[in-house]
């Protein structure tokens, strides 16, 4: 293998090489900066497939080397930075359809939907409570639920 080519410019904050500006392929973060190594990587070897992240096969992240630099899949690059680890922690199996990145952290997207239907039927269920308390309030022309309950207990209602 041929030797690094070290980018001396800017980096980032997690320490990779740093471009400002924008090139034809539009390919940036928010603040208008790209990585050195997607950019080495796409002047040499052409557009970046989409899910594809670039990977330093010599390890060195601030190497630019076009030779050095790969282009794998989302999950594939994941399970290389993460151990050998092919699994969520609820044991579903790491795919690109099942991978996902968010704020740097690897997310299972199964997991993530399992817990929005969760949060999605317990808000159901309290809906259907509130309107229930409403409707029975209105029924008995209570003032309120408590009230309500009070003549419940009671025996009025």
């Amino acid at each position: 293998m041929e030797d690094c080519i070290i980018w001396t410019g800017t980096r980032k904050d997690n320490g990779k090489g740093q471009v400002y500006g924008i090139l034809p392929h539009g390919d940036r973060d928010r603040n208008g900066t790209r990585y050195a190594h997607r950019d080495a990587y796409i002047a040499t070897h052409g557009p970046l497939p989409d899910g594809y992240h670039v990977h330093h096969v010599c390890g060195e992240t601030l190497c630019v080397n076009p030779d050095h630099l790969v282009a794998v899949t989302i999950s594939g690059h994941a399970r290389m930075h993460h151990g050998q680890s092919d699994r969520c922690k609820q044991g579903h199996i790491w795919t690109d359809d099942t991978l996902r990145f968010q704020n740097g952290r690897r997310l299972c997207r199964i997991c993530r939907n399992d817990r929005m239907r969760e949060w999605s039927r317990q808000n159901r269920d309290a809906e259907y409570w509130r309107e229930y308390r409403k409707r029975k309030v209105a029924e008995s022309g209570a003032a309120s639920w408590k009230e309500y309950t009070r003549c419940r207990k009671e025996g009025r209602i």
